[in-house]
């Protein structure tokens, strides 16, 4: 199978769950003759984007633990983990996938950051999120102080 058809594929997945169309989401992915990261990603994506996050995590679990011919999560996937987990204040879901970083060889980048500190400005825990600013391994992204900002101006409300 050519990559060109395993991106067709990826963007039918993409395709259906951006319109809730999950199941059909969920056939293409099944029925795909080869998966690529980028087919596990889409499927993660399509779940973490519609609100599932157990069956995200369902997905990157059976990623990680299935034979897929060398297919390992990547930056992109744990993106998609950590968004998740953020918007559905899942807090130490996603410091627990920050740590494994180091065991599957992935060099975090500010946006896995950036998941973080916004999950913490939107459960509250505004001096957590801004410690985790000042501690970042490299500046952060101005996303990351506008979530802290949102997040304390929504805490001053009545």
């Amino acid at each position: 199978m050519s990559v060109r058809d395993v991106d067709s594929w990826n963007i039918m997945i993409l395709g259906y769950a951006r319109d809730g169309h999950l199941r059909e989401a969920e056939c293409v992915f099944e029925n795909m003759p080869e998966k690529s990261v980028s087919s596990w990603n889409a499927m993660i994506t399509s779940y973490a984007r519609n609100g599932y996050i157990a069956e995200a995590r369902a997905v990157f679990d059976s990623m990680v633990r299935r034979d897929t011919h060398g297919v390992a999560p990547d930056g992109i996937t744990f993106i998609a983990l950590l968004g998740a987990c953020s918007h559905l204040g899942r807090i130490k879901h996603a410091g627990s996938y920050l740590n494994s970083f180091p065991e599957r060889e992935i060099a975090p980048i500010v946006d896995h950051y950036q998941c973080i500190v916004d999950g913490l400005a939107r459960s509250g825990q505004l001096e957590q999120a801004r410690d985790l600013i000042r501690e970042m391994p490299f500046e952060p992204i101005a996303a990351a102080w506008t979530s802290l900002l949102g997040a304390r101006k929504l805490s001053f409300l009545p």
